[in-house]
């Protein structure tokens, strides 16, 4: 009987650990990939013109990347809890928030502001705090507790 049971458990044992492998090599893509929406944020501000140029797009693009691989990584980790990365999410839908506003109304001098200051410093935060609480997660045995 324990014949029969331990194949099905090895193979489900072998899909998680594939799965945490692929958490961690998407984490570590992310990490790089925040870095470089930082450095083009800050391009984007200190050229004035950049909102609205294929350079500012692909910054929007890039920032919805993250998003949903974020939320694709907390999906494969069933993750629930996390006060560190709730705050991290609310942060950045204040501050795209605040960008789709300032650009609404016309206040380039906030829109320079959030894409040379606030943005990249939050990218920074997600870099620092929030994929390596994703990835302490990854590496939690299943019966441990948040």
């Amino acid at each position: 009987m324990i014949d029969t049971i331990s194949g099905p458990v090895e193979a489900v044992l072998a899909k998680q650990e594939a799965a945490s492998t692929m958490v961690g090599e998407i984490l570590a893509d992310l990490d790089g990939f925040m870095e470089l929406l930082s450095r083009m944020s800050g391009s984007i501000a200190v050229e004035s013109a950049g909102v609205g140029t294929p350079q500012f797009d692909r910054l929007v693009d890039g920032l919805q990347t993250v998003a949903e691989s974020i939320g694709a990584v907390k999906q494969v980790l069933n993750f629930k809890g996390g006060t560190e990365i709730a705050i991290l999410e609310a942060e950045m839908g204040s501050i795209l928030n605040d960008l789709l506003e300032s650009l609404t109304t016309g206040d380039s001098a906030y829109v320079r502001d959030l894409l040379s200051i606030h943005l990249p410093k939050h990218l920074e935060e997600w870099r620092t705090e929030g994929l390596p609480a994703l990835d302490r997660f990854r590496l939690m045995p299943p019966d441990q507790p948040l």
